[in-house]
């Protein structure tokens, strides 16, 4: 009798099978275009359901909207109902689920707001009123700073120059708009969501009891 589980592995490959079986432990997958990453990927989720691995402790992680909505529906289309609960998502939308329930440790509130870039370039043009910079530039220095974890405190010590000095000033000043605001950018989500697992392992706790099992699509197909 042909079980979903074998069934899932005859439309394997050799080398695809294997990061589906072995699915216990850390483990990487490099593959080219067209190659089956998805496939892989789905097939592996899929599998690990069947072995008894409960869903809601599944995290995977893509690049975008459209690819998790494809994992998702690739994946029930593979065992069905019993894939509800799996959390498949961007990473932005992941830490931005984690920051609405978690966000209060930090001193916002839940319902926080997201702010684009029209927000975010109003806020600044209100904020930088130095003549001897521009908000642009501002605003790249804080993005870069958010990416690389560079706090407003720590990007005023480290200042190199004059741009930067000032940069850092008003990085300060957007922080506590931003928090005044009960607001994030799209920068704060991950920059945000890494302070709060850093400083608060009890929030740590609860995220890695939750998500045992993480994957994450890193690019292509």
């Amino acid at each position: 009798m042909t079980t979903v589980k074998s069934k899932i592995l005859e439309e394997l490959n050799e080398d695809q099978q294997k990061p589906v079986i072995d699915y216990h432990g850390p483990s990487f997958v490099l593959a080219g275009p067209g190659s089956g990453k998805t496939h892989t990927i789905c097939s592996r989720a899929a599998y690990m359901i069947e072995e008894g691995v409960r869903p809601e402790n599944m995290l995977i992680f893509t690049f975008t909207r459209k690819a998790a909505g494809e994992l998702k529906e690739r994946i029930e289309n593979k065992i069905g109902d019993k894939a509800y609960g799996i959390t498949i998502g961007t990473y932005h939308s992941v830490c931005s689920r984690l920051l609405r329930q978690y966000i209060h440790y930090l001193g916002f509130k839940n319902n926080f707001s997201i702010y684009d870039e029209e927000d975010k370039t109003k806020l600044l043009k209100k904020i930088v009123t130095d003549d001897r910079i521009k908000h642009t530039t501002v605003a790249n220095y804080i993005s870069d700073w958010k990416n690389r974890m560079i706090s407003p405190q720590d990007a005023m010590v480290n200042a190199q120059n004059t741009f930067e000095e000032l940069s850092a000033g008003y990085y300060q000043e957007y922080q506590e708009q931003l928090k005044d605001q009960n607001a994030l950018d799209f920068d704060d989500l991950i920059y945000q969501t890494i302070r709060l697992l850093d400083n608060h392992h009890d929030v740590l706790e609860k995220v890695t009891n939750k998500y045992q099992y993480i994957m994450a699509k890193l690019i292509g197909r």
